[in-house]
Parts: C-alpha cells; sequence; structure tokens
C-alpha cells in the first residue's frame, strides 16, 4: 500500500514508522498544497486516530532536514510546507490568502553557487492579488476598470 513511501524514507535513512508512512503518503498526494502543521494532523486523526499533533510537528520537522520538504515562512503567519522540492518560489494572494508556485525565471538564482556564495536555502517573499480574485466584478469596480 504504501510501496512509494517505504521507498522514500528508506533511502534517506529514515526509520520507517506508521505515522511517518501516513504522513508522508498524505503529502504525496497534496503535493500542490501548501500545508500547516494542523491542516496535517485534522485530515489525519480521523484516519489515523492514534496520530497526535506533536508526532506531525515532529516528522515535519525531520522530512524538512532530510529535503523532503520545503518550509514557507510568511511573517507573522503559521508556518507551511510545502512537497515541491524543486526550485520555485510561493506567491500569495493578499485577498484570498492561497499560495500559488511560481518556477523560478532567473537561472542565477536556481544555482547552489553564486559570486561566491554558497546557497543552502532561498526565500523570495511574493505578495500580490491572484488572476482569479483580480477578475472578481468587486475588484474591477474598485480599480475603475
Amino acid at each position: 500500500m504504501h510501496e512509494l513511501e517505504l521507498k522514500q524514507l528508506s533511502s534517506a535513512g529514515i526509520r520507517c514508522s506508521q505515522q511517518r508512512l501516513f504522513i508522508l503518503s498524505y503529502l504525496n498526494e497534496h503535493m500542490n498544497e501548501h500545508l500547516t502543521v494542523d491542516d496535517i494532523y485534522q485530515d489525519l486523526k480521523g484516519i489515523y486516530p492514534a496520530l497526535v499533533v506533536a508526532t506531525v510537528y515532529n516528522t515535519m520537522n525531520l522530512f524538512k532536514e532530510k529535503g523532503f520538504v520545503t518550509a514557507i515562512e510568511y511573517p507573522g503567519e503559521e508556518l507551511r510546507y510545502d512537497r515541491r522540492i524543486e526550485v520555485h518560489e510561493h506567491f500569495k494572494c493578499e485577498e484570498c490568502g492561497k499560495i500559488y508556485d511560481l518556477p523560478m525565471e532567473s537561472e542565477k538564482l536556481k544555482q547552489a553557487e553564486y559570486n561566491g556564495f554558497l546557497i543552502k536555502e532561498r526565500f523570495i517573499l511574493l505578495k500580490g492579488i491572484c488572476p482569479a480574485c483580480r477578475k472578481e466584478p468587486k475588484r474591477q469596480e474598485l480599480s475603475g476598470n
């Protein structure tokens, strides 16, 4: 049932527990979402009643350390995790709150080394209004378009 997740955990040298398998499977199924620890816990507690929030928190920290997820940190907001680990940035809509994945356009920013700097982690904060919210009639009336 969790063959892919078993392989992913063991290849990273992570001990396979039932909780880790469930959490990794959930993350793999929700690859395009940007989830908080509470999102994961709330969705999984019905399926796996023995799961506790601390386990999800510790597992997500381990997965981040092992490169399974990246953390998205918007100031003043709950930490979110992204299962997509290839280089990309995030855009948060100020209207609806949705977070979008945006591919990096600059090849230089994708490099692990740049002008003598060793880049271990990147975070560019992009905020604004998404295309869907820009199309809403209320927004068009306010902007005069």
